[in-house]
């Protein structure tokens, strides 16, 4: 079975993200797809890498929601590859036709005025010319800043129209599904603007690669339509400006044009002769009929290799780095956000069972908890190992049991507390504590840091500016994990938080778009 990821299987991934999130799946059931499907086709001799694992449990999920809704089943994935795949025929087939049309037109010959090559070029060449240069830019910037023109009014509308074809294209589908569903199908659509921290510029590429197809298709309607002309009518071309330059002047620039395939080919078909150029000058007082016809006709090869070297070319080699920079943004996904470790959580969390003898049907106790280590690029721990440095709020901190603590973050999040500090007494202080965890050696694991807070306290302002300033020194990929714990009882502040506690906490959190942030109910209700 394959493991390399295309843009289908983000958005797949994604999707089943969303639908599994909290609270709203069975854990027992990614358990035992990973005992069932996973485990037993991965390499006991060598560690699994993260990559991987998750392959394998999203091709299992799809397999899944194909059996259980083989009319109904929606995978965004699909939809995708459907409509981009159509958007790519339909770019193909109106750049051919205005490629042609526009070939047509400049090349509209009455047998009294040449065709006039200075508009031919400037047209069909030196505006693609600064089309290129432009296009490198846009290039440059999505090289050093991944996502700088992701707010851009351009990249918005695409990625709206991109929305209403889908919603549209797949209208029926999306009303047979679930509520829960549609939200998540929703979730997914939003992937554009929400997710640029973990994907960076990969849904970039696919609307760059559509350009190049545009303009790939464009200069073959182009050349198209001037073959036609050529073969099949009597063409004489000619030039002439207001400004009067001298014969010298233009063979000079056309020798220079024609410098990128001059090199291949016999000068008298590479471009016109010095003698040619002053041959076909018109001068609109004398006509065309003191003009010899080798001299008018001598004009049309150099004019196609001109689209062909500075049009078609150029966008053939910009669509091939498109794809490039695709697989190039697919491999760098390190599937290391807080999504996915709450996922690999469930993945390895064994399900309880109050039976005492394990069956044939519940392999549970026969399955070792060993968890294959991620990719060592992506430089993340299992969650066996995970180390979290833990900040208590100063009014609970000292009613705040450590081994209890430590047992509650043990369970809810799979990860080791190690120092614990005390926040929130004042500005200062914070302060000093931001300071040192943006300053602090993490070896070589992710930074992760756990947060304790009683959710029946609204998150206030001072807190979410905390928040931030905290993610600013630490880095856009630290794990922020916090844990909620209820109203406090006489014997525990360890209590589960009500349903509308974690709601609001929930949506207040979502608001900052950050994927390595992470909410979770730290003892279950």
């Amino acid at each position: 079975m394959k493991t390399d990821w295309q843009i289908p299987d983000i958005l797949d991934l994604e999707y089943f993200l969303r639908l599994n999130g909290p609270g709203t799946t069975d854990p027992g059931q990614d358990r035992d797809i990973y005992v069932q499907h996973i485990l037993p086709a991965l390499d006991a001799s060598a560690p699994a890498s993260r990559r991987h694992v998750i392959r394998k449990w999203l091709d299992r999920k799809r397999e899944i929601e194909k059996a259980n809704h083989p009319d109904t089943a929606f995978l965004p994935g699909e939809t995708y590859s459907e409509i981009y795949g159509l958007l790519q025929v339909l770019f193909f087939i109106m750049a051919g036709i205005t490629g042609w049309g526009m070939a047509a037109a400049l090349l509209r010959y009455s047998g009294v005025q040449p065709v006039n090559i200075a508009s031919y070029l400037g047209i069909l060449v030196f505006f693609q010319i600064a089309i290129l240069m432009i296009t490198t830019l846009v290039i440059t910037v999505h090289c050093i800043r991944p996502g700088g023109f992701s707010g851009s009014v351009l990249y918005g509308l695409i990625g709206r129209l991109a929305v209403f074809v889908s919603l549209k294209f797949k209208q029926k589908a999306l009303k047979r599904l679930s509520a829960e569903k549609q939200g998540a199908v929703a979730a997914t659509i939003g992937l554009l603007r929400g997710r640029r921290k973990i994907y960076g510029n990969l849904f970039f590429w696919p609307v760059f690669r559509l350009f190049q197809i545009f303009g790939v298709a464009l200069n073959l309607g182009v050349l198209t339509g001037t073959l036609l002309r050529v073969l099949g009518t009597d063409l004489a071309f000619g030039w002439q400006s207001t400004l009067q330059p001298s014969a010298q002047t233009v063979y000079n620039l056309v020798h220079t044009i024609a410098m990128p395939w001059a090199w291949l080919l016999p000068a008298d078909l590479a471009y016109p002769s010095l003698a040619q150029v002053e041959g076909s000058h018109m001068v609109l007082k004398e006509g065309i009929y003191h003009l010899a016809t080798g001299d008018l006709v001598a004009w049309w090869p150099f004019l196609c290799f001109a689209v062909i070297f500075y049009g078609l070319l150029p966008r053939m080699l910009l669509f091939v780095f498109g794809v490039f920079r695709t697989r190039q943004s697919l491999k760098r996904i390190d599937f290391s956000h807080s999504d996915i470790d709450r996922l690999y959580q469930r993945l390895q969390t064994p399900r309880v069972s109050t039976r005492g003898e394990p069956s044939a049907a519940n392999p549970e106790s026969d399955v070792p908890l060993a968890f294959p280590e991620p990719d060592a690029q992506t430089n993340v721990a299992t969650t066996q190992d995970r180390q979290l440095m833990a900040l208590i709020p100063d009014d609970i901190f000292d009613e705040c049991p450590t081994d209890e603590l430590r047992n509650h973050v043990q369970k809810a999040l799979a990860a080791q507390i190690g120092e614990i500090l005390k926040f929130g007494d004042n500005l200062a202080a914070d302060r000093e504590i931001i300071q040192r965890l943006g300053d602090f050696e993490w070896s070589d694991q992710i930074p992760g840091i756990f947060i304790l807070q009683e959710a029946w306290q609204p998150p206030i302002r001072e807190f979410l500016t905390f928040l931030s300033d905290l993610r600013e020194a630490m880095g856009e990929r630290a794990k922020i994990e916090i844990g909620l714990v209820g109203r406090p009882r006489p014997e525990t502040i360890f209590t589960p938080p009500s349903a509308a506690d974690w709601h609001t906490w929930q949506r207040k959190l979502q608001t900052f778009g950050d994927p390595y942030l992470r909410l979770e109910r730290l003892v279950p209700a």
